[in-house]
């Protein structure tokens, strides 16, 4: 396991733009891990944009990306650049009997995160999410991720939760969207782990922040933010006032 001091930037910067793909920043975590540049013609040649590009475009696009991804390693923070994963997922509701009891005796209601798959690692119950970089395929591995499959609420929390998403007294769940912001800890760059026909590289993550919006108007409905979370908008604040 290689640990975050092989960052070339050590800066408490972080990246200037969301000009980024999710797979791009875990590879940049990937390779600031492991302490090695990535081979950025790889990642540019495997993007359909420059497959379909006319021949005479694909060195402008090989020279701008190069460029792009190079500064976009070079600053990326894994302290700060955090990482996220968005899809639809059902929400179960306890029954109505159920909530009350929750509430009355610990104030909060337990909502299950049903997601559409879950993809673990042979041998283990360590959940991962696969990413795509050029020809190298990351498993970006939360850590105890089955804890935040369920959710808890307050009351004032699940009333919100609830008129938002028209749940109704006895709805047994609802759909929503889901999006997980994680931060890379560590990686582990010795050896790919063989998971099918695949070869997964690990990275190894921390859940931070939690948002639920309605999938009819991406309106968020609850979030939850850890201790160490820094939304975008305060770390901006946070780099003005450095400036």
């Amino acid at each position: 396991i290689i640990s975050c001091i092989a960052f070339l930037s050590a800066s408490a910067h972080a990246l200037e733009n969301d000009t980024f793909t999710e797979s791009e920043k875990v590879g940049f975590a990937f390779y600031g891990f492991a302490g090695t540049e990535p081979k950025f013609d790889t990642w540019i040649k495997n993007q359909t944009y420059y497959q379909t590009a006319k021949p005479s475009a694909k060195n402008h696009i090989l020279y701008e990306d190069n460029i792009r991804l190079g500064k976009g390693f070079q600053s990326f923070n894994p302290e700060y650049d955090y990482i996220s994963f968005e899809t639809p997922a059902r929400a179960h509701i306890p029954a109505p009997d159920a909530r009350m009891e929750f509430l009355n005796k610990f104030n909060k209601i337990p909502i299950k995160i049903e997601l559409p798959r879950i993809l673990e690692i042979p041998g283990s119950q360590e959940t991962y999410f696969p990413y795509e970089i050029g020809n190298t395929w990351i498993a970006l591995i939360p850590d105890n991720f089955q804890e935040f499959l369920t959710i808890y609420m307050d009351e004032e929390d699940y009333y919100n939760f609830s008129t938002e998403l028209g749940i109704t007294y006895d709805t047994p769940h609802t759909r929503v969207m889901i999006e997980y912001i994680m931060r890379a800890t560590n990686a582990d760059s010795e050896r790919p782990f063989p998971v099918g026909s695949k070869e997964l590289w690990l990275v190894m993550a921390e859940v931070g922040g939690i948002k639920i919006r309605n999938p009819h108007n991406n309106y968020q409905v609850w979030d939850y933010e850890s201790s160490w979370y820094i939304p975008k908008t305060r770390q901006n604040l946070m780099n003005l006032y450095r400036q």
